[in-house]
């Protein structure tokens, strides 16, 4: 069996978190000789560079930290992923992990009444992920305790310093929340309450000094390896097994292993029905769905746009990756554009949102419903059947059929639809595994702009209404494209809302497009 890597950040200074990974490791190798643990640093030796050449594919990497954030996604899937090992979720994240840690701070919490709760975490500036154990453990203390719990970083925004002095002069109990040993620990926290006269009571939170933490790293390593490779489910037409194709390679560049599992769903078996006379909101989705529920796969890849529109948005999202293009294009016979096509020309589309817009540019044409996929979709234009039909560029593009483009629609003048280009990785709601793992592919600025459409649209979608939305992220800004096809004059109402706020763009694009209570309260309802 190839030897297994513990991977820590570690301290060039030989300190007592360094020690005690290299105790833990020697532990691991005592228990289970055949595994071969060795450590791995970010700072100490060996480093992450200098372990991960010449390894074995399919080595089990274990990331001693707490979230999934930058040293697990920038530094560690990234090396050891090029290697070909399996990166494990960060030991952090394991549900149980924290559990002597967590009891320690209710015993110190209950014995303190009146003191104010601060959990205290790293953080990291340039990246997101590293609050996320942090934020998990306060709401934890929060529901447990039912009580004010506060949350203090190390290296980001709110500041340890800064929560101290809000706090004034109250009793403060101080939850730290790090891996434990290091300078942090042993004079940056005694630094920064040395200032406060008031009583500050630190809970010994240290994960290095875990009573079980042999016991717990050898589990993550069995769990890594009984879940590895995850089995991943897509439909099995040719854009589909390509977005497969594209996620599983992601996953893997990043050491998470996958094998890909072809699900017939019900939209693909009927391909002659119009999709609005199916009895389900999800005909290319729910079978994949159902894989899931049923554990005959780990993930599911959709074309988020596939995705039925519900109140819970992006719940068992786990990852929505870089975006593909977002427009509509036209793919004609004779490469004409739609002002060019002639009078009656008949273009093939069963969508009431894309013919509502054909219709506002071009009153004057013949339309006529069309199924199948992408390339079957070409075919029928090509063949003659139909004489145009509009697109969505990702799809054309994913599968080498961008020459058939005719016209790229601007957004602004043909609003496509909510979540078109992205892709969703979706998992089971409790899969805790599955979810830590595909972070690492996660596309927040993505994630945060396709949450703007699908609220936009469900909000819509609970007044009976069709519609469509897109967004886009620049420099932390919003921008908001929408669009309201009434559901009987077939009327057309579009516009564009920017902001840096996500509820407040999305309330002033209901607002100005619908303009009625009901639409206020229906946004009210998404929101709660």
């Amino acid at each position: 069996m190839s030897a297994s890597i513990v991977a820590a950040h570690g301290a060039h200074d030989g300190s007592r978190a360094n020690q005690a990974v290299e105790e833990l490791v020697r532990a691991l190798n005592h228990g289970m000789p055949a595994a071969r643990f060795r450590p791995a640093f970010n700072l100490g030796r060996p480093t992450f560079g200098e372990c991960a050449p010449g390894i074995e594919p399919g080595t089990v990497v274990l990331p001693l930290f707490m979230s999934e954030g930058y040293f697990v996604q920038q530094r560690i899937a990234p090396v050891f992923g090029a290697s070909g090992a399996a990166v494990a979720p960060a030991l952090g994240l394991q549900p149980g992990v924290l559990a002597p840690v967590l009891q320690r701070a209710l015993s110190t919490i209950a014995s303190q009444r009146g003191a104010v709760v601060v959990v205290l975490g790293h953080g990291a500036r340039r990246h997101a992920g590293n609050a996320a154990a942090t934020r998990a453990f306060a709401d934890t203390l929060r529901a447990t305790t039912r009580r004010s719990v506060r949350v203090a970083y190390l290296d980001q925004m709110p500041s340890l310093s800064d929560v101290l002095e809000r706090c004034g002069d109250a009793r403060i109990v101080l939850v730290p929340l790090l891996l434990g040993g290091g300078a942090h620990e042993r004079d940056d926290i005694p630094r920064l309450i040395a200032k406060r006269t008031a009583p500050t009571t630190v809970v010994s939170a240290t994960l290095l000094d875990h009573p079980q933490l042999t016991d717990r790293v050898e589990m993550l390593w069995q769990t890594a390896r009984k879940r590895y490779p995850l089995r991943l489910g897509t439909r099995g037409s040719k854009l589909a097994l390509w977005q497969a194709r594209y996620v599983a390679q992601r996953l893997v560049d990043v050491g998470v292993p996958t094998r890909i599992v072809v699900i017939e769903t019900v939209g693909d078996r009927d391909v002659d029905r119009p999709i609005e006379l199916f009895d389900t909101a999800g005909p290319f989705t729910d079978d994949l769905e159902d894989a899931l529920s049923a554990g005959t796969i780990d993930l599911a890849v959709h074309s988020l746009k596939d995705l039925p529109v519900r109140a819970d948005l992006l719940g068992s999202v786990a990852a929505v990756p870089v975006r593909g293009p977002v427009g509509e294009t036209l793919v004609s016979r004779d490469g004409r554009t739609l002002a060019d096509l002639p009078s009656g020309a008949r273009i093939g589309t069963s969508s009431p949102r894309r013919a509502a817009q054909i219709c506002w540019h071009r009153s004057d044409l013949c339309l006529l419903p069309i199924r199948g996929n992408v390339e079957r979709r070409v075919a029928q234009v090509l063949s003659g059947r139909y004489d145009a039909t509009v697109l969505a560029a990702a799809g054309l593009e994913r599968i080498g059929l961008a020459a058939r483009i005719a016209e790229r629609f601007p957004i602004e003048a043909f609003v496509p639809q909510a979540g078109q280009g992205a892709l969703a990785v979706q998992i089971r709601p409790d899969d805790w595994f599955a979810r830590a793992v595909c972070s690492r592919i996660d596309a927040p600025a993505i994630r945060r702009a396709v949450r703007a459409e699908l609220r936009f649209a469900h909000t819509i979608e609970q007044l009976g209404r069709v519609a469509a939305a897109s967004a886009v992220s620049s420099d932390d800004q919003l921008q908001l494209h929408a669009a309201i096809i009434g559901p009987e004059d077939g009327s057309y109402r579009h516009g564009s809302f920017i902001g840096s706020d996500e509820g407040a763009v999305v309330s002033e694009a209901v607002r100005s497009l619908v303009g009625s209570t009901a639409a206020v309260s229906a946004l009210a309802e998404v929101d709660s």
